[in-house]
C-alpha cells in the first residue's frame, strides 16, 4: 500500500511549500498507506540525537494516530525503526505543530529515508476509503546539548513509595510519566533515623513496558531533573532502603553516541525525557525485612564522546509490597570503613578510634572535609576527624556515653560534608556496647558449620541454628568463626551471591553477639565453585577483610587467612601465602607484644605436621612467626573434631619441663600412639599463659558433618577471669540455659545437658542488678554454689560454676542477699 509526497503551496510553512504526504485507507488490504521518503545518499546522522520536525495534519476526522521511523542500511538489507508516535493528543488536527524525538537507540550512520505509517493497529480511528493527509514543514537534526554538571549530593530524601498491583512480566521494567505518581503526603508509618518517609502511590494508569532492562518492576520514583555523567568516570549510587519484598536502584539516560549494533530498540512513545530507553546501571536489592539497610552500586558509563545524559530510578517490583527509600545520593567519592563487616566491640566511658576511607573513584584521598559527625542508636557522639597522610585514612575519636543503655548490638551513622555534599554510611549491628570488661568475660569459637545455598532443605542449616540458640543461652561476649562458613556450591555464582546476601545473613542476624571470621577452603576455592572464586563474596558482599585484629580488654585477637584458593587437587591445602600478610602479622604482633597483650591467634587449617594435616604452604614460615611472637594460643578447625596439640616454643628456654601432648579422639583402626590420650581440661590447664608453649585447639564442627572419630556436632567455649583464662571446652548441641522465672535480684534457671559429656565447674553468666548474690541448685538449697561476681557499674556480673553430668538437667536459683 502506498501513498504519494509532493511538495505542496496549498498549505505553506512560513511562506515556503510544505512536503505533503498522502494515501487512502485499505482495511481490506490490512491497513493504511506507508509513505517513504528516499534521500539522495545515505545520511550519518551519529552525531545528533534528537530530530524535530513541524507537521500540519489534514484528516477527515480530527482523530487519527501515527508512526514515524527512520530507516538505515544493515548490510544489504535496509531496516526500519519506530523514532516516535504523533496523534491527535499531541499534535492537533490542522495545526502547525512542532514534534521532537530522540533517535540515538537506532543505528544512524546510514540513514536512507524517512517514513510515515498508518498502522493496523491503529484502524479502529479510520474508515475504509478514508483520505489521510498531512504536511511537513522544517525538519531539523539537534546535536547533543550538554548541561552544565549538576553538584553531585543528595538528590532524593525523604522519599518513598508503594508498589501498584498489577503485575508485570519478569524481566521487564514499568515505567510512569513523574507527573502521574501522586504524593500522600508525610507518614509515620516508616521513619528513618526519626525523621517521617514521603508516602508515594505509585500504581500506574497505563504502565509502558521498556525492553532491555532486567530488573522486574511497576512502581517508580526518578529525580526531577537530569544529570551529566562524565563517560569513564566513576561513580557510586548509594543510599538507605526498606523494603518488604525485592526491588531495585537503576541509572537510565542517553550519551550523545549510543553503540546499538547488536541491539533493536522499536521506540513508540512521544516524550521520550520521560522514559528510560538505555539502563547505564541497575541492581536489585533483597527485602530487609522491616530493616533499613544500606545499599551502594558503583559504575562506569561507557566511552562517549559526550557526557551521558540520565536520570536516577528507585524501583518497587511487581510482587506486592512496600518500599521505601532515603538519603539517595550520586556521588564521586566512596565512604566507609576499614573494616564494614565487623561489629565494633566498645565499652561506655571508653575512647574508640573508628578509621573511614574517603577517597574518590580513583582511589586518591580526600584530605579535606567541611563536616564530621557520628551518631549512635540516634544519639549523637562527641568525635573529633584527624586525617593520617601516611595511613591515607580518617580516624574518629569518639567515645560512647556512660550511660548508654542497653548493651548489646547498635547502629551506626556516620556522615560527612565534602565540597558541600553530605555522604552518609550507615550500618546495623556495627557496634556491639558491653559492660567494663574488667578482665572477665567470655567467648565461644564456632567451626566449619558448611551451611548451603538453601536453608529450608538444609539439615546443617538447622543444627546451627540449634547452635545459636545455645550460644545466646551462654550470653559470651563476642563469637569467633574459624572458616568455612559455607559449604559446597553448586557451581552458580548468582546462588552464590544470593548466599551472602541472605542465607548467612539471616543466620547471622541470629546471633546475638558479635563475629569475627576467617575463611576457609570452602570460602575461598574456585574448585568449588564452576571456576569463579568467591573471595569476591566473603570481603564484597560480607564485608569482612582476609586478616585483621581486635582487642578485648588485654587481650589481643588475630584471624589471618590460610586458604590456597583456586588450585586444582589442593583445595583443601593450608597456606601461609595470602599477599602482604605476613608483613602485616609481624607488625601487628609487635604492636601487640609492645603494649603487653595476651595475643590469640585463629585460622581455618591447623599447621602442624604428621597425618592430620600432612599438605601446607609455607608452614615453616608461619610456625616460625607464631614460636617467635611466643603465642600461646592458637585456635583452628578444618578436621571437623577437637583435638589438642601443645608445642614447646623452641625460642624460650625457661619454664619448659612440661611434655609436648597430643590429645583428641581416636579415630576408627588407629593405634594408641597415634595421641597421647583423650582432651582432659585438667591436663591442658598448666600451659595456658605459659610462654614457653603453643596450645593448637582444633574444634569440632559445628553444624556440617562428623568425621575422624567425632561423636558429636558443638562449639567451644572459653572464659577468661582476672584476666586469665580459667576455663576452655567444648559445648555440644542440644545444651541449653533456659530462663523459667526473672525479677529484680531473682533468677531461676534450668541447664540441660545431653547426654555427650560431663562437666566441672561449667561457668554460667548473668548479668543482674547491683548487689551480692548467692546461687544454689533447687534440690540443694542449702549448698551454695561456687560464685563469682563482679561490679560493672549499672550491673554486677554473677558467674556460677556448675558441677552438671551427661544427660542431666539441674535447676538454679540465684538470689540477692538482703
Amino acid at each position: 500500500m502506498g501513498g504519494e509526497i509532493t511538495l505542496s503551496e496549498k498549505v505553506v510553512f512560513e511562506g515556503n511549500p510544505s512536503l505533503h504526504f498522502t494515501g487512502e485507507i485499505e482495511k481490506e488490504k490490512g491497513g493504511g498507506p506507508s509513505l517513504h521518503r528516499y534521500f539522495s545518499e545515505p545520511k550519518d546522522l551519529s552525531n545528533y540525537t534528537e530530530l524535530r520536525l513541524w507537521i500540519y495534519p489534514d484528516f477527515e476526522d480530527d482523530t487519527y494516530t501515527l508512526l514515524i521511523s527512520l530507516a538505515s542500511q544493515a548490510g544489504k538489507k535496509v531496516k526500519r525503526y519506530c523514532i516516535g508516535m504523533i496523534s491527535s493528543e499531541n499534535a492537533p488536527n490542522r495545526k502547525w505543530t512542532q514534534v521532537s524525538f530522540n533517535i540515538q537507540p537506532i543505528p544512524r550512520e546510514k540513514v536512507v529515508k524517512l517514513v510515515g505509517l498508518f498502522a493496523p493497529n491503529h484502524l479502529e480511528v479510520y474508515h475504509d476509503g478514508e483520505k489521510v493527509s498531512f504536511y511537513l514543514g522544517e525538519i531539523e537534526l539537534i546535536e547533543p546539548v550538554i548541561p552544565p554538571q549538576e553538584p553531585l549530593g543528595n538528590m532524593l530524601t525523604n522519599y518513598s513509595m508503594e508498589r501498584g498491583e498489577t503485575e508485570a512480566p519478569v524481566d521487564w521494567v514499568f515505567v510512569a510519566y513523574h507527573e502521574k505518581i501522586k504524593e500522600a503526603g508525610w507518614t509515620d508509618e516508616v521513619s528513618h533515623w526519626g525523621k517521617k518517609s514521603i508516602f508515594i502511590d505509585s500504581a500506574l494508569d497505563n504502565p509502558m513496558p521498556v525492553p532491555g532492562v532486567h530488573l522486574s518492576g511497576i512502581g517508580f520514583f526518578t529525580t526531577t531533573y537530569r544529570i551529566s555523567l562524565e563517560p569513564g568516570r566513576t561513580y557510586c549510587l548509594q543510599g538507605y532502603y526498606n523494603a518488604s519484598k525485592k526491588c531495585g536502584v537503576m541509572v537510565g539516560g542517553y550519551p550523545s553516541q549510543l553503540n546499538v549494533e547488536k541491539r533493536e530498540f522499536v521506540q513508540s512513545i512521544t516524550n521520550v525525557s520521560h522514559h528510560i530507553t538505555n539502563v547505564i546501571a541497575e541492581k536489585t536489592l533483597p527485602a530487609t525485612g522491616g530493616r533499613w539497610k544500606h545499599f551502594s552500586l558503583e559504575f562506569t558509563p561507557p566511552p562517549a564522546p559526550y557526557p551521558y545524559l540520565a536520570r536516577v530510578y528507585l524501583i518497587g517490583t511487581y510482587l506486592p509490597g512496600k518500599v521505601y527509600f532515603d538519603d539517595v545520593a550520586l556521588t564521586t567519592q566512596t565512604f566507609q570503613p576499614q573494616s564494614p563487616g565487623l561489629p565494633k566491640i566498645v565499652v561506655p566511658g571508653e575512647e574508640f578510634h573508628l578509621k573511614f576511607i574517603v577517597s574518590d573513584v580513583k582511589g586518591n584521598p580526600v584530605k579535606k572535609i567541611e563536616d564530621f559527625r557520628l551518631w549512635i542508636n540516634n544519639r549523637k557522639l562527641q568525635t573529633k576527624a584527624v586525617f593520617n597522610s601516611k595511613e591515607k585514612v580518617w580516624t574518629l575519636l569518639s567515645s560512647v556515653p556512660f550511660d548508654f543503655t542497653p548493651s548489646g548490638f547498635a547502629s551506626i551513622k556516620a556522615e560527612v560534608t565534602i565540597k558541600g555534599s553530605k555522604q552518609v554510611f550507615e550500618k546495623e549491628r556495627y557496634f556491639y556496647v558491653i559492660p567494663p570488661t574488667k578482665g572477665t568475660f567470655s567467648f565461644v569459637v564456632i567451626a566449619d558449620t558448611h551451611l548451603h545455598d538453601y536453608p529450608e532443605q538444609d539439615e546443617r542449616t538447622q543444627r546451627f541454628v540449634e547452635a545459636i540458640r545455645s550460644i545466646n543461652s551462654l550470653s559470651p561476649y563476642f563469637a569467633l568463626h574459624v572458616g568455612d562458613l559455607r559449604g559446597i556450591s553448586n557451581g552458580q555464582n548468582d546462588i552464590h551471591g544470593r548466599w551472602w546476601n541472605e542465607v548467612y545473613q539471616d543466620m547471622i542476624s541470629r546471633l546475638e553477639t558479635p563475629l569475627y571470621p576467617v575463611p576457609g577452603n570452602h570460602d575461598t576455592d574456585k574448585t568449588f565453585l564452576g571456576g569463579a572464586s568467591t573471595m569476591y563474596y566473603y570481603e564484597k558482599l560480607a564485608g569482612y577483610p582476609p586478616f585483621y585484629s581486635f582487642d578485648v580488654d588485654k587481650f589481643h585477637f588475630v584471624g589471618i587467612d590460610t586458604t590456597v584458593p583456586g588450585i586444582a587437587g589442593r583445595q583443601h591445602n593450608g597456606g601461609f601465602t595470602h599477599p602482604g600478610q605476613e608483613e602485616w602479622l609481624q607488625k601487628d604482633l609487635q604492636d601487640a607484644q609492645s603494649q603487653g597483650k595476651y595475643i590469640i591467634l585463629f585460622f581455618h587449617h591447623p599447621p602442624y605436621e604428621g597425618e592430620q594435616f600432612p599438605h601446607y604452604e609455607d608452614r615453616e614460615r608461619l610456625l616460625d612467626v607464631i614460636y617467635r611472637n611466643r603465642i600461646n594460643l592458637v585456635l583452628l578447625g578444618h578436621n571437623h573434631h577437637d583435638w589438642v596439640v601443645i608445642k614447646k616454643n623452641p625460642y624460650v628456654q625457661e619454664g619448659g619441663s612440661l611434655p609436648e601432648l597430643r590429645l583428641g579422639p581416636l579415630p576408627e583402626g588407629a593405634s594408641e600412639d597415634y595421641r597421647d590420650g583423650p582432651i582432659e581440661r585438667e591436663k591442658i590447664e598448666p600451659y595456658y599463659h605459659n610462654p614457653a608453649y603453643t596450645i593448637f585447639e582444633q574444634t569440632t564442627t559445628t553444624s556440617g558433618f562428623l568425621m575422624r572419630g567425632s561423636r558429636y556436632f558443638g562449639f567451644r567455649y572459653i572464659w577468661v577471669r582476672d584476666g586469665k583464662i580459667v576455663w576452655d571446652d567444648t559445648i555440644p548441641l542440644g545444651f541449653k540455659v533456659r530462663t523459667l522465672e526473672k525479677r529484680e535480684g531473682y533468677r531461676k534457671i534450668e541447664v540441660i545437658n545431653p547426654k555427650i559429656k560431663s562437666y566441672k565447674m561449667l561457668p554460667l553468666s548473668f548479668r543482674m542488678k547491683p548487689g551480692k548474690y548467692r546461687a544454689y541448685k533447687l534440690e540443694e538449697a542449702k549448698k551454695s554454689l561456687n560464685l563469682y561476681q563482679i561490679n560493672k557499674g549499672k550491673i554486677t556480673e554473677v558467674w556460677v560454676s556448675l558441677d552438671i553430668g551427661a544427660g542431666e538437667k539441674v535447676i538454679v536459683e540465684i538470689k540477692k542477699e538482703n
